[in-house]
């Protein structure tokens, strides 16, 4: 399985407004912005992602 890299991503939060999840047009891989929900991701046992603060 290859790994996807993005970088230099940014998202306004007055543009995000009350989103939690975003993903790119055209990729299937969510990118988080919420740390709630990647706290949640973490508990579950989620051990195949990764994350990287942007």
């Amino acid at each position: 399985m290859s790994r996807l890299i993005i970088e230099g991503l940014r998202i306004g939060p007055v543009k995000a407004g009350n989103a939690r999840v975003f993903h790119l047009w055209g990729y299937s891989l969510p990118i988080i912005l919420d740390e709630e929900v990647k706290a949640a991701l973490e508990q579950s046992g989620c051990a195949e992602a990764t994350f990287t603060a942007v």
